[in-house]
């Protein structure tokens, strides 16, 4: 049985640890910060990016310098992440991306053990969309003539293995069909218009951009609720239910950062996008800000998406090469 002096002390560690953790929470940050992006500058994930930083330093009271470092669907990124101290002054922003690439090939990290994930800020599913003088008008025309033609109709994606490639392929296995994957580079827009493809898996800005010109139609989003802003389109996982495909973007830590680090990094996110600003900046991106989301949340959501995308890259025989 503990002594009483030994009963007296703990509640002063206790009080001890407290206050230790109060002062680390208190002195983070103490210098610059730096936000590591997977994309080009320009790109519409970097133009959030660069919104983000400029208003955790408002929050923060520090700079945050945001490191450009595309290549291999955010590969390079992570790496530069986790080749940086563990101490919190390094984040990163990621896509979806990163719950794919486990199953594309063999990573030299382990995107459930290595990384932490913060919070989600902003989200959107993906759009198909079919050439202005495309014969379908509707989903479920589209599935019957790709059905009626195993393999001859096309549609372009940004990337092997992008989520608008995984969200393609769902749709193949789920309605059965087998519409050919097109790998981009660049952007599909003039190749849609010209019908050198017959669809494309979008975002819904790249919808609303063709509905304008006239040189495309939304038939689907990969939600199993409409979208406001292309309430013509449906929704593809309300017809095919498993094939829903959200394109977040979010911002993560090494596993090894402080907790009161992250603490404090994710209640400026949480200002960041309630913020009628960032709303109005995503909406521009056809993007819709996550409020509230929570480290607990964000990785449950990871851990269902890496399991899900292994199953579809394995049964659709995906392979980066």
């Amino acid at each position: 049985m503990p002594s009483l002096a030994a009963r007296a002390l703990v509640p002063a560690l206790c009080a001890i640890a407290a206050l230790t953790a109060v002062a680390a929470r208190a002195e983070f940050p103490d210098r610059p910060l730096r936000l590591i992006v997977p994309f080009a500058a320009g790109a519409s994930a970097d133009v959030a990016a660069r919104f983000v930083a400029t208003r955790l330093k408002d929050r923060l009271g520090q700079s945050v310098v945001v490191d450009n470092r595309p290549g291999a669907t955010g590969i390079v990124a992570a790496q530069a992440l986790l080749n940086a101290p563990a101490d919190g002054y390094t984040l990163m922003l990621q896509s979806t991306s990163i719950a794919i690439a486990p199953a594309l090939g063999k990573l030299s990290f382990s995107v459930q053990k290595d990384l932490a994930p913060i919070a989600r800020i902003a989200s959107t599913p993906y759009v198909l969309i079919v050439g202005a003088r495309s014969p379908y008008r509707s989903l479920q025309e589209f599935v019957e003539g790709a059905r009626s033609q195993p393999g001859k109709l096309s549609c372009g994606t940004y990337g092997v293995g992008s989520p608008p490639h995984i969200a393609l392929e769902m749709l193949n296995q789920a309605a059965s069909v087998q519409v050919l994957h097109v790998p981009y580079r660049s952007s599909t827009l003039t190749d849609l218009a010209s019908g050198v493809v017959d669809c494309v898996v979008e975002t819904p800005t790249s919808a609303l951009i063709h509905a304008q010109g006239k040189t495309g139609r939304a038939l689907g989003v990969t939600a199993a609720t409409p979208v406001a802003a292309l309430p013509e389109a449906t929704p593809i996982a309300a017809r095919y239910p498993g094939t829903g495909v959200d394109g977040w973007i979010g911002i993560f830590a090494p596993a090894r950062a402080p907790a009161p680090a992250l603490t404090r990094v994710q209640e400026a996110l949480h200002e960041i996008a309630a913020s009628p600003e960032f709303a109005r900046l995503t909406d521009t991106m056809g993007l819709v800000p996550v409020r509230g989301d929570t480290p607990q949340q964000f990785s449950a959501t990871l851990q269902q998406e890496l399991a899900r995308f292994a199953r579809i890259v394995q049964d659709q025989k995906i392979s980066a090469n």
